[in-house]
């Protein structure tokens, strides 16, 4: 995709490419005004183009009792008086995705990672949520956003329109007892995987705050000899890369790639792996991103007695 508007040479088709919900939309917008010639959309040699939002987004501020109310809310009493505002006017607010998510489905936990992904000519955010406890016995706990927690299920695939703001949660994984339940308390938040549009469902990738806890327990878990574990004569550390003027550990990262013994390239998820205080590179761990092999998870062990200088 290129170019403003969106210009694609492999045929993917972009019918509205306008985002009036995202990461950053903190505020509230007001579409439809009287104000002329309309909404910036983008530029165009010296002039600029200019649309009209025709989504079911927000409120209609079609009455005084309604103005007044918004008003009150937002605080801002041109909301109620400015002759701009006509009864086809529309009002935005609650734009930010991870907002919309959260009070939605407040029970649910939600990576740091949204992603937004096109799907029959459409812009859509996809986030993964994710099921927590602290109180899953004999389980070790870890820290996630400054939680701790023991338990950790990918159980929910949420999807939010950037043009509409309509947003659907899906249930990824049935064997989760506690979504079971949240959704016996909660009749018809939440939708079987299955209804999921099919060309959505080819955008599911594998969630990184879950692949990244899991690599962070592999940096001991690894060892299998009870000797060797005990003295944690085998430890592995996540690997730092300069990054600017600083040093800072690596962040797993997406890439299309073909692994070793296979034929054809795929989309995973990977982390690398170095030993203790060391520089080198000696093993990395991937997810499987593709839907033939979803959620596949592979450790890649380099030869011991070959250095290899890596990833920085």
């Amino acid at each position: 995709i290129k170019d403003i508007p969106p210009v694609t040479d492999t045929g993917l088709r972009v019918d509205r490419p306008e985002i009036y919900y995202g990461e950053h939309d903190n505020s509230y917008a007001i579409t439809n005004t009287s104000i002329k010639p309309g909404e910036f959309d983008y530029p165009s040699g010296d002039e600029n183009k200019y649309t009209t939002y025709a989504g079911t987004g927000g409120i209609k501020l079609d009455s005084l009792f309604t103005r007044l109310m918004a008003a009150i809310t937002f605080g801002d009493i041109n909301l109620l008086i400015s002759g701009n505002i006509s009864n086809e006017s529309r009002l935005l607010f609650r734009r930010n995705i991870v907002e919309i998510a959260k009070s939605y489905a407040p029970f649910i936990e939600l990576d740091d990672d949204p992603y937004l992904v096109l799907s029959e000519g459409r812009l859509y955010w996809m986030i993964d949520g994710y099921t927590t406890s602290d109180r899953f016995p004999y389980s070790t706990p870890v820290y996630v956003g400054g939680q701790r927690i023991n338990y950790i299920r990918n159980s929910v695939k949420l999807t939010i329109d950037a043009y509409n703001g309509t947003i659907s949660c899906y249930i990824s994984d049935k064997n989760d007892p506690v979504i079971q339940v949240y959704n016996r308390i909660f009749p018809g938040i939440l939708k079987d995987i299955k209804e999921m549009p099919a060309d959505l469902q080819k955008h599911i990738r594998y969630p990184e705050d879950i692949f990244n806890i899991q690599s962070h327990i592999l940096l001991r878990y690894h060892m299998t000899n009870p000797n060797v574990f005990y003295n944690s004569e085998d430890a592995w550390q996540i690997p730092s890369q300069i990054y600017g003027d600083r040093e800072e550990a690596i962040h797993s990262y997406y890439l299309v790639t073909k692994l070793p013994g296979e034929k054809q390239s795929g989309f995973l998820l990977i982390m690398p792996f170095s030993p203790y205080k060391k520089m080198n590179m000696l093993a990395f761990l991937t997810a499987k991103c593709d839907p033939e092999e979803y959620g596949r998870l592979q450790l890649f062990q380099l030869p011991k007695e070959r250095l290899s200088y890596g990833p920085m």
